[in-house]
Order: C-alpha cells, then structure tokens, then sequence
C-alpha cells in the first residue's frame, strides 16, 4: 500500500500543473460564454437568461476533457520514452492501473463536477445583479445549486452522464494500450464506431422481440398494422427486453476496463 501511495504522490506531483492549466481554460472559456449569454440579453433585453445557455459547455467538459485526461495519463505513464520506467516500478500491474485510473478518470470526474458547479452558481450570482438580464426564476445561489443537483439525478441525467463518461474511457483506455502507433486517433474513430453500434443496438434489441422504439425507455412500441396512410400501434412494458438492455449497458465499461488491464500486463510480457 505504502508503494502504491507513493506512486500516487509521485504522478499526480509531476501531473497537477495539467488540471490547472485545464480549468484556467475551461473557466475562461465558460466566462467567454456567459458574457456572450449576457451579451445577447442587453441587446434583446425582453429575453431571458436559461441556464441550459451554459449548461452545454459543462457537458461537453466531460466528453472532452475526459479523452485529453486519458491521453495525459497514458502519455506520462506508459508513453515509449517512460514505458520501461514504469513497467520496472516496485509496484503491480494492478496498482499500476489504478493509479492510472483514479488520477485520470475518478479525480479528473469529481474535480470537473464541483469545479463546474462552483462556475454555474457564480454565473447565476452574477447574472442575477445585472438588471437588463431577465431571470426565468428569480432565486438565490444556493436555492438554484439545490435545485439544479436535485433535477440533475431526480431525471437520471446524473447516472447518463457517469455512464457516456466511463463508457468513452473504457474504450480509450483499451485502444491506448492496445494500439503501438497513432494510438489516441485510432481509438476515437473506433469509439465513434463502437458508439453508433451501440445505439443501433438500443434499437435492435425491441425490434428483435417484436417492438419499436427506444430501448432505454420503459415502454416498447409494437405496430399491429400499418400502411403508407396511418398504423396502428400498441405499447406494452417488456421486463425482458429491459434487463438484457440494462445489463449489456452496465457490462460494457467494465469489461473493457477489465480488458485494458489485461492489454496493460501484455506489454509488461513483451
């Protein structure tokens, strides 16, 4: 344990300047964005200020920081100029890894969340002492930061959100270990393969069993009859097709985390 520790210390001492330098990003960029909101209100001042306007930003801070995180660590760690240091630490593989993952994908997550909460509720601050910035509710701080988390996971955008974001690192980590050359665009186009797959698969799966519509829903659709002027349709909950949906979407990231892990201990053999 004393080891892995001071593997930990040891990567996040020579790494830390990168979060900084990230979020001085992101935050001037989120500034930018929130001027120009601000912009655009004094110029129409009978619009009003959504904050889904800024929310988007913070979305994409996941999906994109998530894929320049991945890429540091696996650059600091297991790049070809540090690769036989690293191999040759006193350490498992298995610690290895983990160090990997819980400075590059656990630390990064929960950083990026309180960080970008931290800037939504001073945009609301500020926003809301401008008078010619109209408010589609008129709160204080801390009621709109309750009320944003409260709807955050009440619609389970929280648990979508966790999972898009584990579910483009599993596939990056896999295509960085596995592949020698051009490693981080290799992986992207296979993400990006793997994720359109894995939406027509939402599809497939009710359409196999007799139904139509969105496999993350509850309800399937099934269509009795149709023709090109109007269908008849009928909806029915299948517990079936929502299990193995639910447990293909779960099993995902973990076994390509589990298999990245492998692909880690394969290049220790080589």
């Amino acid at each position: 344990m004393k080891l892995f520790l001071n593997l930990l210390r040891k990567e996040w001492s020579e790494n830390a300047k990168y979060f900084l330098y990230y979020y001085l990003v992101f935050t001037i960029i989120f500034i930018g964005l929130v001027a120009y909101v601000c912009y655009q209100n004094y110029l129409d001042f009978h619009s009003s200020f959504n904050e889904s306007d800024i929310s988007v930003i913070v979305l994409y801070s996941y999906l994109v920081g998530g894929i320049i995180f991945v890429y540091l660590g696996y650059y600091s760690l297991f790049k070809k100029e540090r690769i036989v240091q690293t191999l040759t630490l006193p350490v498992s593989n298995l610690q290895k890894w983990l160090c990997f993952f819980l400075i590059y994908s656990i630390l990064f997550f929960v950083v990026n969340f309180i960080w970008s909460d931290v800037l939504q509720i001073l945009a609301k601050t500020f926003t809301s002492s401008l008078e010619f910035v109209e408010q589609e509710q008129k709160e204080n701080a801390w009621s709109y930061w309750k009320r944003s988390i409260s709807s955050f996971f009440a619609h389970g955008l929280g648990f979508l959100l966790l999972y898009l974001f584990f579910f483009v690192q599993s596939v990056l980590y896999v295509g960085l270990f596995h592949f020698k050359r051009y490693g981080i665009i290799k992986t992207l186009f296979i993400a990006i393969v793997i994720g359109y797959l894995f939406f027509e698969y939402t599809n497939s799966v009710p359409e196999f069993f007799g139904g139509y519509g969105n496999a993350f829903g509850i309800l399937t659709e099934y269509r009795i009859d149709e023709d090109e002027y109007f269908a008849i349709h009928k909806y029915y909950s299948s517990d079936l097709v929502n299990h193995l949906d639910e447990t293909f979407i779960l099993s995902v990231p973990i076994i390509l985390f589990i298999t990245s892990y492998f692909k880690l201990k394969e290049r220790e053999l080589r």
